[in-house]
Order: C-alpha cells, then sequence, then structure tokens
C-alpha cells in the first residue's frame, strides 16, 4: 500500500497570475485590403431576394435510362 504525503496548506498556496490578452488589432494589412463585402442581394422585378448562389442547387435530371424497361423474352440456345 502507498501512502502519499500529507500537504499542509501553508506549503501550498498557489499564485494565479492572471493572463492580459490584448484585443483584437483592427489594424489588420491583409483584412483592410479585402473590403467590405455588400449584403445587398440581386432582386427580381417583383421584389424576391435571390439567395447566394453557392446555396442554390440544380434539380438532378431524370436518368433515361431507368425509364426504359426491356422486357423482350431472350432466346435460348439450348431450345430447339
Amino acid at each position: 500500500m502507498i501512502q502519499k504525503p500529507i500537504a499542509t496548506a501553508s506549503s501550498q498556496v498557489k499564485v494565479t497570475q492572471p493572463i492580459a490578452v490584448s484585443p483584437p488589432s483592427q489594424d489588420r494589412s491583409d483584412s483592410a485590403s479585402q473590403g467590405k463585402k455588400s449584403n445587398k442581394r440581386t432582386r427580381d422585378s417583383e421584389g424576391f431576394i435571390f439567395p447566394p448562389k453557392h446555396l442554390t442547387r440544380k434539380a438532378p435530371k431524370a436518368n433515361p435510362n431507368l425509364e426504359k424497361i426491356d422486357d423482350a423474352p431472350t432466346p435460348d440456345p439450348d431450345v430447339d
């Protein structure tokens, strides 16, 4: 059986110092070159607001091969 040493409270006083965190700088050279994106979306003549292009999906095309079923009997070479 292993006994752990009993620590006294006076010898294990830990002082935690707060870490100073600087706020993010607004003077970033790479973000300044990007510019601000326009929040205005494209509208049609009736006022409908189109969603962004990356969110739109094209409908899948119907596969014409799936609709065509070949039900003709195949000739059996063993039958005369």
